[in-house]
Parts: C-alpha cells; structure tokens; sequence
C-alpha cells in the first residue's frame, strides 16, 4: 500500500505543505538568512522522516499510541518513571525524582505499541524541567 504511485504522490503533496508552512511559521522564529544554511538538513533529516514513520505507523495493523503528560508549568508531574526529565540548559537528562527540579516544557511524547493484552512503552515521555528556583525568578 505505501510503495503505490498514488500513496507516494499523496505522501509528496502532504510533505511539501507542511515543509511550506513549516517554514512560514520558522520565519517568526528565524530570520530566512540564518535558516536559509540549514533548511536542507531540517526538511531532509527531520520532516521527512517525521512524516514516513507517522506514516508507516498510521497504516500498520499493529495500533500505535501518543501519551502526552498533563504538564503544568511550575509543577512536577505525577509518576516520575514514567518521564525523562532533560536540564533546561544543557538537555540532559537528569534524575527526574529530583524535587529541586519543575517542569517547563514537553520536548516529545510517550510512543507506545498496543496490543490486546498489554502496551509496550516505545519512547518515554520527556520534560524540559529548570531549577525551581530559577523558575520562580522568572515569575516575579
């Protein structure tokens, strides 16, 4: 099914509509001559493997499942296994148990394979935590 003309000519018509309005919404961001270096390597290593797995997922038989935390900003969330907590400054990981640390951002969801009697964690969740300290500077 993904290897038929008509697939790959929907998945290119897909792929450059989202590369055009990803580089319309980049462009609030990234001024089009510091992107203009790297918007080969963004479309050809990113996007478009984004796009194939996404893909490939949505027509495979076996079922497939995103698990994005419900963050609020300032707040540690519950079940600390079940995320990976990266350093705001530096992205690595770090010890999500950390009570010196709050979350601040979703950097990717939780990929997960579901199968009649159980669910496989693929990808844990990851949080973009800082210094609780430093976040409650930034509030005042």
């Amino acid at each position: 099914m993904v290897e038929t003309p008509v697939f790959k000519d929907r998945q290119k018509k897909c792929l450059d509509a989202l590369t055009k309005d990803l580089l319309i919404k980049l462009d609030l961001w990234i001024s089009r001559t510091t992107l203009s270096g790297s918007t080969d390597e963004l479309i050809g290593d990113i996007v478009v493997p984004a796009v194939k797995l996404h893909q490939d997922m949505k027509c495979s038989s076996t079922e497939y499942d995103l698990h994005h935390a419900k963050l609020k900003r300032g707040k540690t969330p519950k079940q600390p296994g079940s995320w990976v907590a990266k350093d705001i400054k530096t992205l690595t990981q770090i010890n999500s148990t950390d009570i010196d640390w709050v979350a601040s951002y979703h950097q990717y969801p939780g990929l997960y394979r579901l199968d009649e009697s159980k669910s496989l964690e693929l990808i844990k969740l990851a949080i973009i935590v800082c210094k609780r300290r430093v976040f409650l500077q930034a509030m005042t």
